[in-house]
């Protein structure tokens, strides 16, 4: 059975003369645009305000763009306001097997670094760049092979992560050409002139992530490879992933296979995928803590065997191996 998927959007908003105000969704459209390929992807539902109590029904939660940057003109303040409210249940959504998936959440096109921490302070620290000017990129890049140096702050993923499935180094758009281009905003005076100009329908993101904590990882790139613009982290039997892309009007086809695949599950993927990373974790700090113990013995016999020179090597072998112990102690959780 596909997965069960909903997108978070807007309550909807009222602009300073009352007129109702709305931002471009290009999830709907989502369904029909692969039909054109001949291709079939789950659908999905969409969550406003009041039914964001009810997460725990679903296996897939993306928060569209902006929906949550507290701009009171289209409601975002409410969606804001809720996830604060319903942070809890957000996170056992998480904990027990459900996937987090975050949009672009800006502010004038930069991102809103209050925003990413509603929703996701709790689940680590990230940081992202909100100072001007916001860089725009209309392609990504996914990351490499992971290294295996203990001692390198390495932030690779390995090749089988459910969202990177089938996609090559430079990921590319497909823009709608046959659709007419309307207004991300309507009314036009809901926003500020600069922000109409800066609008870019077919851009895949705006800034990125300057830092995040330990537990998150990249999966996506800048257009130079220097900054991560989609990161992920492991949570309990589930997963989050946060970008500062748009990836619904982008469109990215096989990105958004990956997630709304019509015969597989992406939830499904996701939770076998944390699990191996558990156990591969569990393998490795066992052969660690042996490799340790190995080389303790090995330094109090070459002390006993070679006399004082050897002693003073082995308390800088002494040294090495407590922090490798320590690095890794540090990274156990890692990916």
């Amino acid at each position: 059975m596909p997965d069960k998927i909903g997108i978070v959007v807007e309550g909807g908003g009222k602009t300073e003369k009352g007129v109702p105000a709305t931002r471009e969704n290009s999830w709907d459209e989502i369904v029909d645009r692969f039909k054109e390929f001949g291709v079939k992807i789950t659908k999905f539902d969409t969550i406003g305000p009041a039914k964001l109590k009810d997460v725990q029904k679903y296996d897939v939660i993306i928060i569209k763009w902006d929906a949550a940057n507290g701009d009171h003109n289209f409601g975002s303040d409410d969606i804001a306001n809720q996830l604060e409210h319903n942070k809890p249940d957000l996170k056992e959504f998480i904990k027990n097997g459900g996937v987090l998936i975050v949009e672009c959440q800006s502010n004038n096109w930069l991102p809103s670094q209050k925003t990413y921490d509603v929703i996701l302070n709790s689940l680590g620290s990230i940081k992202v760049y909100d100072d001007q000017p916001s860089s725009t990129g209309f392609y990504v890049r996914r990351v490499g092979l992971p290294h295996t140096s203990i001692f390198k702050q390495d932030y690779s993923v390995n090749d089988d992560h459910p969202i990177l499935k089938n996609l090559s180094e430079k990921i590319y758009p497909l823009p709608n050409l046959n659709k007419k281009q309307e207004p991300w905003f309507k009314p036009l005076d809901s926003v500020s002139s600069d922000v109409l100009c800066k609008t870019y329908p077919n851009k895949v993101y705006v800034g990125w992530f300057t830092s995040f904590s330990r537990e998150w990882r990249p999966l996506l790139y800048d257009e130079d490879h220097e900054h991560a613009v989609m990161i992920w982290r492991p949570f309990g039997k589930g997963a989050v992933i946060a970008s500062t892309m748009f990836l619904a009007s982008s469109f990215i086809p096989q990105l958004l296979r990956n997630v709304f695949p019509e015969n597989e599950n992406f939830g499904l993927e996701m939770r076998n995928y944390v699990k191996s990373i558990d156990e591969s974790l569990g393998s490795r700090r066992s052969q660690m803590i042996t490799g340790i113990i190995i080389g303790v013995v090995e330094i109090i016999l070459s002390g006993y065997i070679f006399g004082e020179i050897t002693k003073y090597m082995s308390v800088g072998l002494g040294i090495i191996f407590v922090t490798v112990f320590v690095e890794y102690e540090m990274s156990k959780k890692i990916i």
